[in-house]
């Protein structure tokens, strides 16, 4: 399957819009970030670091890790906000 990858992060490397990333079926939103450590798509960084510092939402809608994807999603990483 193939999901597309949006990267709201000034700590990661800025991606090509419309970047694709192809992953087995039934793999999770923890497992795209984890393909994306692989392809060098998130820098200096590891995908537990990533993970731990930056929201997930597919399709809009906020997830955790263990969410599973399906064909045609829009996984974005957004760099947690902190502050008051």
């Amino acid at each position: 399957m193939q999901i597309e990858l949006i990267v709201e992060s000034m700590l990661l490397p800025r991606l090509p819009d419309g970047q694709r990333l192809e992953l087995p079926d039934g793999a999770t939103a923890a497992d795209a970030v984890t393909a994306m450590e692989r392809q060098g798509l998130t820098g200096s960084r590891t995908a537990a670091e990533v993970l731990s510092s930056h929201m997930l939402l597919c399709n809009s809608r906020h997830c955790q890790g263990d969410a599973v994807l399906h064909d045609g999603d829009r996984l974005i990483l957004m760099k947690t906000l902190l502050g008051g």
